[in-house]
């Protein structure tokens, strides 16, 4: 499958759990090896743009080692039109000086969708636990582990490195620490957001140069939104850090988001965004906590204390949608734990249970949706489903 280019349109269905453990290291990406070329030389490989159905089965124990190679991963790149969905990667360890290396892809153009890798990444340039860089799309998924860079390399994240123009990642979560060998743009689930990232949490420590937030490093023109960040971060640089609870550097929007993680830093920090380009940076409607990050200031935001922030109302006077309440919407985004503590997106949470639709979601028999309820409850719903309006909705108010 991996070596013959003439399958990287099929779709193919993992029947088994595969264990690598007792097998060399590869030495390139398992399925669609790619090299970018450089310097006058041609482009040398094709992108998968297949489908490959996990069925639950796990990949356990692969290994990859390239000095210098680019887009590294099971796959090298997943093209546009391809899609990987419902697999779990265990004990992934992958080691390169070059740069686009995730444990599922170097690079992605395609669609992943309830995906869960977990393991070790060292690479030079533009590395993520997940995919190195998107610019497809990323829902629900997950990823924990260590993230290293080489060499003082740039652009490293706990999910992706870079989520590019287009790139979307929706309903995400990362565990996994980064750095402490990034020298710029290091987040705990993005190093660069260009792209949309809605409804994610990061919970990894972050530490490197300059650039360097719990969620992501350096929001470049991209939009955040109705996510959290709850690491510890840190930046080395005396003369300039750009460390934020939330968003090292922002130039772009970032709207009804929170940050509770410490912050250390030399210069520009902050307790959820630590410098800005005020012309086009906005932060509508966040929060950050003032005692467990100890800082005060941030460029956007209303820093409060650890008790108003574990008060559902500071977030309903937000426009924060919750659930059991309809004034901020019908999406049920988040929630207060039964037991305390911050708000938590309704995704992650153990206790929410999502609204049943009438139908079952395929071509013939669509979820059907006739009322605004049915309208939010589709967020927590498969993206690959099928669904028909039934009824005019009227949102107003």
């Amino acid at each position: 499958m991996g070596r013959d280019p003439n399958l990287y349109d099929r779709h193919f269905v993992l029947v088994a759990d595969l264990d690598f453990g007792a097998y060399p290291p590869f030495t390139d990406a398992v399925v669609a090896p790619y090299n970018a070329g450089g310097r006058g030389a041609p482009s040398v490989g094709a992108p998968f743009i297949g489908a490959l159905d996990g069925d639950r089965h796990v990949i356990r124990n692969l290994t990859i080692e390239k000095d210098g190679g680019d887009f590294l991963g099971l796959f090298g790149v997943i093209g546009s039109g391809g899609c990987v969905q419902d697999l779990t990667l265990d004990g992934i360890t992958i080691r390169s000086r070059g740069s686009y290396a995730g444990c599922l892809a170097g690079e992605s153009d395609g669609m992943i969708v309830f995906c869960r890798v977990s393991g070790a990444l060292t690479t030079g340039n533009t590395g993520g636990l997940l995919v190195g860089q998107n610019v497809g799309t990323i829902s629900h998924s997950h990823a924990q582990g260590i993230v290293a860079c080489v060499d003082n390399g740039s652009y490293m994240g706990g999910l992706v490195g870079v989520n590019s123009w287009g790139g979307k990642i929706v309903c995400s979560d990362a565990a996994g620490d980064v750095g402490p060998g990034v020298s710029t743009a290091g987040g705990g689930l993005a190093g660069v957001n260009h792209g949309l990232i809605t409804c994610c949490c990061a919970s990894g420590s972050v530490s490197g140069g300059t650039d360097i937030g719990g969620l992501v490093g350096s929001n470049s023109d991209g939009m955040i939104v109705h996510s959290c960040a709850s690491g510890a971060v840190s930046g080395r640089y005396s003369y300039e850090s750009n460390v934020g609870g939330l968003v090292g550097w922002n130039y772009g929007v970032v709207i009804q988001c929170y940050a509770v993680g410490s912050v250390g830093g030399k210069t520009n920090y902050g307790g959820l965004v630590g410098k800005a380009n005020t012309s086009v940076g906005r932060v509508i409607n966040c929060f950050w906590d003032v005692e467990t990050s100890g800082r005060s200031r941030s460029v956007g935001g209303q820093g409060l204390t650890t008790t108003q922030m574990q008060d559902l109302q500071t977030f309903l006077a937000g426009g924060w949608d919750f659930a059991g309440e309809r004034a901020n919407g019908t999406s049920d985004l988040w929630g207060m734990p039964d037991s305390g503590g911050y708000p938590r997106l309704t995704f992650f949470g153990d206790s929410y249970s999502a609204p049943a639709l009438v139908g079952v979601g395929t071509a013939p028999e669509p979820f059907q949706i006739g009322t605004p309820e049915d309208l939010g409850a589709v967020c927590h719903h498969d993206l690959r489903a099928c669904y028909r309006l039934t009824a005019d909705i009227d949102l107003s108010g």
